[in-house]
């Protein structure tokens, strides 16, 4: 009776031991730095209007406004011309978040 108390209670202390390495796997991945390669790939000349759009959609779609903010400071004169091609909720989502 004693060993299957133990055996139970081992089970659980290895079933807790793996769920919080799951959840610190969570945290880390979570952590990971946002970089402007991971969003936008640069063409042979920079970044153009083309790329932007897609990206811009794409933060948009995932309502990921840190992505739209590194996409500002990281190619301004692009943003600002690319946010003219967007649709009017899209802008108005810009707008509104980025103030």
């Amino acid at each position: 009776m004693i060993k299957e108390e133990l055996a139970v209670s081992q089970k659980l202390v290895e079933n807790t031991s793996s769920n919080e390495e799951k959840k610190d796997e969570l945290i880390k991945e979570s952590r990971v730095e946002l970089r402007v390669e991971d969003i936008i790939e640069q063409g042979l000349y920079g970044v153009s209007i083309s790329q932007m759009i897609p990206a811009l959609k794409k933060a948009i779609a995932e309502e990921s406004i840190e992505k739209l903010i590194l996409l500002k400071r990281t190619y301004f004169y692009t943003y600002e011309k690319s946010v003219r091609y967007l649709k009017k909720k899209e802008r108005e989502y810009i707008a509104i978040n980025l103030q």
